[in-house]
């Protein structure tokens, strides 16, 4: 035995290194795509039309010059351009502008790189002059038209569409958060629990049927014709659906059920799923550090085991008395839900950030309610639709709805409860697996049917989790980081006392993902969920419109510092985050040219502007902040002040600071001669965006820091941070560099699929 798990362990690994260079092969391309403009014939293998742009993923990419592509390419429409009408399966001509996907270099950032390499996506760019050259739409997209079509205007629509459709683009935010905060987020994708609805329903729906006549339940296998209909359900449906990752593995999955079931060996079906398991990270052996895989494979296991235990009837038999058959189901649902909640809590706590802590109580209700009423309704509507009757899809469309909408009424609720948004620090690996041992002696008692050790296990396991994952981990010294958020500006001041200053979030108002949940999971990772303080330096999305996202994924905001000027009073994204962080009993502060605060045992000063000022630039507007640490160290934060601004604080005065953001990211409006020479930096930090539009930083501007011996940084090539010693007194003659450690954080795009990558680029 041992001999054959050895074999079979090193014959995985070189399936799974043939895998990874073939992954590799397939994204790898050369310079000549980089260059400039490229005029490509592609197929669309998937369109998603968003507010601000649309999205088409291409296939089949081939160079005017015949060269093909062997990944695919995601590019991006805006403007009026993204509403060009096309769908998947079409064939466009077009003029890409593209470049390598690259993550965004934060602690705790999202690995991009990592999911488009898994995917095969090689590019990432912009569309222009864009034609269709074959308009025929396969019937497949036709169907899905048809199915959008009928759905009703309004907001629970979305959700249909992702259970249909796999299109989770048209759910808003608020409704992806409290489904996320619930521990729910699983009812918005096709994953094993909806595969596993519809092919349920399809068996439910054949098994009637064909009971309805003796000869044919005396001559017929009923339960297997019944089963296998349920799965060809669950396959159209996928299909339907275009088999994105997670239904295909679902399907795999439930057919692994199914095939236990049909066989009616109650030894079997655990066997059975390890088989698929095995299979699927045979076909893709990256799936193994896939959450969505292993959430499916537990909740599916977990069904099998407790089926396996025979507490609803023996094998053979049909419970006649519907009451408790109802019963029985609804303990096994409870029992189940339990164990797929306390079995997956450091999975879906790392993927999220927070703890569901009503996941429980939410999926007892949402499960039933998306099985028993949703989905029947939506797949339905799905079939009136494709058979060409609208008006009643539409009405099924509708009915679905309404369920959906006072689901999303009830999660709402759950969020405004005690601990219903609860954020935590990122959790160490260690933790996760030791409540993983727990789980799994958890499990053993399941299986001996010991309920009492199963809850005290169970409960003792979760405690110990939260006790460890709940407390936040105070930096040992005082430490500034700027964020890379693209082309805007962030900065953090995180103090050894707790205190945490967050300066500017950027981002474009109602999106998903911008600078505010960068800097969230960003302070997770340095093991930190509030800030204290949150300084908008003025009224421009690049340093405010991320406020509201920053506000939604941390646990709570003291008090918010505003200029005290009219600009601000009528920016409505300031007006939003005054109002959230007034009804979450914080304050707003309005400040102005000389006031001095206090921020833990640092000193603020604000520089600029003056109360009222009122210029026709909001730039002018800009909160200039200057910071002295109990140690001596002096920080300013100018955020886009302009050449006028500097020239009235240099006339005020200022004088030499240690550390400095380049005002208005390096733009020549800002950084006059006299300004950076009164200032003198040790370190100037330009926050730039990678490649950005502007040039920014511009060259002259970097050499007047670099002529006065400032060491430059700019956040394009990485978050910046810099620990300040902890030393009460420091000497006038020992330079402030001495006393401050600079680093930059790098990219940690994962080493295997980097070496595989190098290796390609080598060959080719």
């Amino acid at each position: 035995m041992i001999k054959i798990m050895i074999v079979a362990t090193l014959l995985g690994m070189v399936w799974g290194t043939v895998a990874l260079f073939w992954d590799a092969y397939r994204v790898s391309v050369d310079g000549s795509w980089l260059s400039g403009s490229v005029q490509v014939v592609a197929e669309v293998e998937k369109v998603d039309v968003l507010s601000a742009y649309s999205r088409l993923r291409l296939i089949d990419v081939m160079r005017d010059d015949g060269v093909y592509l062997s990944g695919k390419v995601d590019v991006y429409l805006y403007g009026k351009e993204r509403k060009f009408p096309v769908s998947a399966g079409q064939m466009i001509r077009a003029s890409l502008k593209l470049h390598k996907p690259r993550n965004k270099l934060n602690p705790g950032a999202f690995d991009y790189r990592t999911y488009c390499f898994d995917r095969h996506i090689s590019l990432i760019g912009s569309v222009r002059d864009v034609h269709l050259i074959h308009s025929d739409i396969p019937l497949l997209e036709q169907l899905r038209s048809r199915i959008v079509a009928a759905l009703p205007n309004q907001s629970s629509s979305g959700i249909i569409r992702a259970l249909l459709l796999a299109d989770r683009n048209h759910i808003s935010t608020s409704v992806q958060d409290s489904f996320a905060a619930a521990g729910a987020a699983h009812l918005l994708a096709i994953s094993g629990l909806h595969v596993g609805m519809v092919a349920g329903w399809g068996f439910i729906i054949v098994w009637w049927l064909l009971t309805r006549r003796e000869a044919w339940i005396v001559n017929l296998p009923v339960r297997k014709i019944a089963l296998t209909a349920g799965l060809l359900l669950a396959l159209f449906y996928a299909t339907l659906a275009g088999w994105p990752i997670t239904a295909q593995r679902s399907v795999l999955m439930m057919a692994a059920a199914i095939l236990a079931w049909w066989m009616r060996n109650r030894s079997e079906p655990l066997n059975t799923m390890l088989t698929v398991l095995i299979l699927i990270l045979l076909i893709d052996p990256a799936a193994i550090v896939s959450v969505s895989l292993w959430l499916s494979f537990v909740a599916v296991t977990a069904l099998l085991i407790w089926a396996g235990r025979g507490d609803v009837g023996a094998a053979g038999k049909e419970d006649s008395d519907s009451i408790s058959f109802l019963r029985k189901w609804g303990a096994g649902l409870f029992w189940v839900s339990l164990l797929a909640t306390m079995v997956t809590l450091p999975i879906v706590a790392d993927l999220f950030g927070r703890v569901p802590t009503y996941s429980l109580l939410a999926n007892l209700l949402l499960v039933p309610l998306y099985t028993l009423y949703v989905l029947p309704l939506s797949i339905l509507g799905e079939i009136s639709a494709m058979c060409g009757l609208p008006g009643f899809a539409y009405q099924l469309f509708d009915l679905a709805a309404m369920g959906i909408a006072y689901g999303n009424v009830f999660l709402s609720m759950l969020k405004t409860w005690p601990a219903g948004n609860l954020w935590i620090p990122d959790v160490s690996l260690l933790t996760g697996l030791l409540y993983g041992v727990g789980m799994m002696i958890s499990t053993y008692f399941l299986l001996r049917r010991r309920y009492v050790l199963l809850l005290l296990c169970s409960a003792f396991s979760l405690l110990i989790y939260l006790a460890v994952a709940m407390p936040e981990n105070y930096p040992e010294q005082t430490e500034l980081t700027v964020w890379d958020v693209g082309q805007g500006a962030s900065a953090t001041l995180s103090m050894p006392d707790g205190k945490v200053m967050v300066i500017d979030v950027p981002g474009r108002y109602g999106s998903r993902h911008n600078g505010g949940t960068i800097v969230a999971a960003g302070l997770r990772e340095q093991g930190l969920v509030h800030a204290n303080v949150l300084v908008l330096s003025h009224a421009q999305s690049d340093h405010a419109g991320g406020a509201g996202r920053l506000l939604d994924h941390i646990r709570s905001v003291d008090e918010v510092w505003l200029a005290d000027v009219p600009a601000n009073h009528g920016y409505r994204a300031m007006n939003r985050v005054v109002d959230r962080i007034t009804e979450q009993g914080g304050s707003v502060r309005w400040i102005k040219k000389g006031d001095v605060l206090a921020f833990a045992d640092a000193k603020v000063e604000v520089l600029w502007p003056p109360k009222g000022f009122h210029p026709a630039n909001d730039n002018h507007t800009s909160l200039v902040l200057s910071v002295r640490l109990s140690s001596g160290e002096k920080l300013l934060f100018p955020a886009d002040i302009e050449r006028s601004g500097e020239a009235k604080m240099v006339r005020s005065g200022i004088s030499h600071h240690d550390v400095m953001l380049i005002p208005h990211h390096g733009s020549r409006t800002s950084s006059s001669y006299l300004w950076v020479k009164h200032l003198s930096p040790d370190v100037a930090i330009a926050q730039t965006g990678w490649k950005n539009r502007y040039g920014f930083p511009y060259d002259d501007v970097v050499q007047r820091y670099l002529d006065q011996g400032s060491k430059l940084l700019d956040t394009k090539h990485g978050a910046v941070t810099i620990r300040f010693d902890k030393h009460e007194e420091r000497s006038l003659a020992q330079p402030a560099a001495q006393g401050m450690k600079i680093e930059q954080y790098q990219t940690r795009f994962r080493g295997k699929r980097e070496t595989a990558l190098q290796w390609w680029h080598w060959a080719l």
